[in-house]
């Protein structure tokens, strides 16, 4: 007999239980994943050691979450295979947290076909159809990826082939979601679809919502970059990690598809720059707001530079200078931790007092922050520039210069918005790059190590949901930071850093899901990287911080 401690229980189970049984023996409900022993497992997963500590999971915990998510894309994906047999579908994420789901090729997808599809899932979900996971040989797997069409899918394994294959098999159904699944289709209860126009919207249960789902909010102006981004990515034909490595063939052929993701960054600091100068006389003040590793400071940079080229000096100011000693940031939620991203660790007096100076041609004695030593020292300016140029996570919430007008503000957001896949089904989180830019660059700049980050993400996030996200919407242009080759550059710096983390951190799993993200990408030098691109920011050698 095994024993399982849960909580303040221990049960007796025999070898081979799964842990779908032990949540029935316990009678739990809602749950759609377990740590045992510090290890994330399906409930299908059967226990086989004397002792286990198990944890079961909601949806309030993000690895449940992900494969709650899994299963539904599958799911999604089976309904149009029963339905419309012949049609390609691809996912992408959206506004509101949710998946955007289309049809390749530009196929027609109409409300008729939408309702066909809501009335399949449900029918499906009725059904309580088993998902067991099974093993194939490669030439098995790639002939069922044939089999349904999975063309992308197939061209990534054949680029990294694997001695087996791990596929998900439902009712003569078969797929991949790389992600744990839950153990039959009666779990997937919890979803919303909306129609739009040619798609539809997933929208699911998310944790930084308690395990609810989240009310969808229209957000035309983050739309539209998504859109054009997948639009670009669709014309470089980029959209699949295959795509990208098939770039890999020689350092020509990297150093091109660089200067084209190089080049798109040009693009929009000359079009950001172009409506400052069209608007010179009236601007005051630049903001450059955005999440944890985004670029706010190269992007900054450069644009004093694109701004010069345009006829229009000015100064940078970075918000970072004004984080209050330790003992007067406030604390999170729980009281464990010092809460960095609230707005109230930072001196917002101050920079109010010392901007307003600034522009009024006065000196101002501005703080330097030493993040290291978190000291802070003091230096007079004065400027005679035409306008400010002020970078940090808040710099685009309303607490900040009530004194201007808004048409004395132009508001830049930046983030990556990347839309690229594994496949077809797998599309690639929006934040998994902005964490691991964060893992680099706070070892180089910080020297703080990768456990320390994953430590400060979940704040880092919380944070961005409460201070950054409401206040995207105002932004008068939308700076997409994703460099289409990153993953390819950064993965011989992350592989090293995530290699560190020790089996019984709680952190192990999400490091072996990265190094399994990353094993897909080819490894590109860094040397083919241009000084001035963001990416340094991150891998070090910018001029920019020198």
């Amino acid at each position: 007999m095994l024993k399982v401690y849960y909580k303040n229980q221990t049960l007796n189970v025999n070898s081979n239980t799964s842990l779908e049984e032990v949540k029935k023996q316990l009678q739990l409900t809602n749950v759609y994943a377990a740590q045992v022993n510090n290890k994330i497992r399906e409930l299908t997963f059967e226990l086989a050691e004397p002792e286990n500590d198990v944890l079961f999971l909601d949806l309030s915990h993000p690895q449940a979450v992900d494969i709650y998510e899994a299963s539904l894309r599958y799911l999604v994906v089976m309904a149009f295979y029963h339905v419309f047999p012949e049609k390609k579908v691809r996912f992408s994420y959206y506004s509101s947290q949710s998946l955007l789901v289309t049809l390749e090729n530009n196929a027609e997808f109409n409300l008729e076909m939408f309702e066909q599809i809501q009335k399949k899932m449900i029918a499906l979900v009725a059904q309580k159809l088993k998902i067991e996971k099974k093993s194939f040989s490669l030439e098995k797997a790639l002939e069922i990826y044939d089999a349904f069409g999975f063309e992308n899918k197939k061209k990534l394994l054949q680029q990294k082939p694997q001695n087996k294959v791990s596929l998900y098999v439902c009712d003569s159904y078969y797929n991949d979601m790389h992600q744990g699944m839950v153990p039959n289709t009666s779990y997937l209860t919890h979803y919303q679809l909306l129609y739009r126009s040619s798609s539809m919207i997933l929208q699911f249960p998310q944790t930084f919502h308690h395990g609810v789902i989240p009310l969808f909010k229209e957000e035309p102006f983050f739309e539209k970059t998504l859109h054009q981004t997948s639009v670009w990515r669709q014309m470089t034909q980029t959209q699949n990690i295959h795509q990208i490595n098939n770039y890999s063939s020689n350092p020509k052929k990297n150093f091109d598809l660089i200067s084209i993701a190089e080049i798109n960054h040009q693009r929009q600091l000359m079009e950001i720059s172009n409506q400052i100068a069209d608007k010179k006389d009236k601007i005051k003040i630049i903001h450059i707001a955005g999440p944890s590793s985004s670029g706010k400071t190269t992007l900054a940079k450069k644009l004093q530079l694109q701004l010069m080229a345009v006829g229009v000096t000015s100064t940078l100011v970075s918000m970072d200078n004004y984080y209050l000693p330790l003992e007067e940031v406030p604390k999170t939620s729980d009281g464990s931790s010092y809460d960095f991203e609230h707005i109230q660790a930072l001196n917002i007096d101050l920079f109010n007092q010392n901007i307003n100076d600034l522009i009024l041609h006065k000196k101002a004695i501005i703080p330097q922050f030493d993040f290291s030593t978190r000291v802070i020292t003091h230096k007079p300016i004065e400027i005679n520039t035409q306008v400010l140029l002020v970078e940090g996570i808040h710099a685009n919430n309303p607490a900040l210069l009530p004194s201007l007008s808004r048409e004395q503000k132009f508001k830049i957001y930046i983030a990556p918005q990347h839309q690229l896949s594994l496949d077809e089904h797998n599309p690639l989180h929006i934040t998994d790059i902005r964490f691991l830019r964060r893992t680099i660059r706070d070892l180089k700049m910080r020297s703080t190590n990768i456990l320390k980050t994953f430590d400060f993400w979940k704040s880092v996030r919380e944070g961005e949901f409460r201070w950054i996200y409401p206040y995207q919407q105002e932004a008068d242009y939308l700076f997409n930071s994703e460099l289409i080759y990153e993953f390819n550059v950064l993965k011989p710096y992350l592989e090293l850093l995530l290699l560190e983390v020790p089996l019984m951190s709680p952190y192990f799993e999400k490091a072996q899901y990265y190094l399994k993200l990353l094993s897909w990408f080819d490894a590109w030098e860094s040397d083919l990287v241009p000084h001035e691109s963001l990416l340094r920011e991150f891998i070090g050698n910018s001029p920019f911080y020198q």
